[in-house]
């Protein structure tokens, strides 16, 4: 979206600017280098702003402490930057080019096309390509009669020769027009306005058909074919399906540990997801008393009758493990050694 945005900016002040600011001098490329100088002040401080706005807005994220948003934020900062010295550079390069090998048989084509089209048209609308002029009398106000497609606006009297005005305008400024803008200007235009209510039934009939078929859309019943038949892949899924799966295939193994203090990260780097740091153990951490394996055993059953857990057997709990074995010796939980 950046490159179009500063690409449409860059052609404008090209296309627009630099012809009606920038006389045709006798030599052709002082006259492209006047012209691009010209759409070069026009354009980049322009296109700056919009980049380093957008470059700091990436940048930002480059602070978080999670791996994947700085490094996400740090690539798209540098891709807008690159982006802003690729269009001030590789692409004045290529509309030069365009300038001066292409667009003369663009131009060829254009006008042919355009031509073609004025052709088949003329006969219907070269009755709507003058406006006459609607001169006022000191004794009496002459009216036109109204016809379809007449604003409101013309009831007034004082609109007519204002209306006049800026159509007389818009015919001298249609005569430097090119091809392309004159068929869009005169063809194109009248086409809209005389085919205005087709065009909108056209549309409308459209809109009630997507309305209408997409009424009818219902969830997917099966998996979408991404490949052929015998596609070597979709054979490999096909075949695949016909293994049934296990209800915990897709579950999630979680680890609850205890005695970890933090983690030291010191010399470590966070773009090497392979660095974990060092891990801070509780020199403290006790769980020969009574009070911490009780704990852990009320642990080991809260775990077991949690929602968040599938079925309570598939929780592995050491401190279950040792209650076991010290019932199993004939000894009472929580254990307490001869020394205790």
């Amino acid at each position: 979206v950046k490159d179009t945005d500063d690409a449409s900016e860059e052609d404008g002040c090209w296309e627009n600017d630099g012809k009606s600011c920038v006389c045709r001098p006798a030599k052709e490329t002082r006259y492209l280098m006047a012209r691009m100088s010209f759409a070069y002040r026009r354009s980049a401080k322009a296109m700056l702003v919009t980049q380093i706005t957008t470059f700091c807005a990436f940048l930002a994220t480059a602070t978080s402490q999670i791996m994947p948003i700085a490094a996400f934020g740090i690539w798209a900062a540098l891709v807008v930057a690159m982006n802003y010295v690729l269009v001030i550079t590789i692409y004045p390069t290529i509309v030069i080019i365009h300038e001066v090998f292409i667009k003369k048989y663009e131009s060829m084509l254009l006008c042919f096309c355009c031509r073609a089209c004025k052709k088949l048209s003329s006969g219907t609308s070269s009755n709507n390509d003058t406006v006459e002029p609607v001169e006022p009398d000191n004794a009496t106000t002459q009216t036109k009669p109204r016809t379809e497609g007449d604003g409101d606006d013309d009831a007034d009297g004082d609109m007519a020769p204002e209306l006049q005005r800026q159509l007389s305008e818009e015919e001298e400024r249609a005569t430097e027009y090119r091809c392309f803008e004159q068929f869009l200007y005169r063809q194109w235009s009248a086409f809209i306005v005389r085919f205005k209510y087709a065009i909108l039934f056209v549309f409308l009939v459209i809109f009630v058909l997507a309305a209408y078929f997409g009424g009818q859309m219902e969830a997917q019943s099966e998996d979408e074919a991404w490949f052929a038949a015998d596609h070597f892949m979709q054979r490999s899924i096909d075949k695949s399906g016909e293994f049934s799966a296990s209800e915990t295939d897709n579950l999630v193994a979680v680890t609850v540990t205890f005695g970890i203090d933090g983690v030291d990260r010191s010399g470590t780097s966070r773009w090497n997801p392979k660095e974990y740091g060092s891990v801070i153990w509780q020199d403290d951490f006790d769980i020969s008393s009574p009070e911490a394996q009780s704990f852990l055993l009320a642990l080991c059953d809260d775990l077991k009758n949690s929602d968040l857990v599938y079925a309570g057997n598939l929780v592995e709990c050491p401190m279950q493990q040792f209650a076991d074995y010290v019932e199993f010796i004939g000894e009472t939980f929580p254990y307490q050694s001869g020394g205790g």
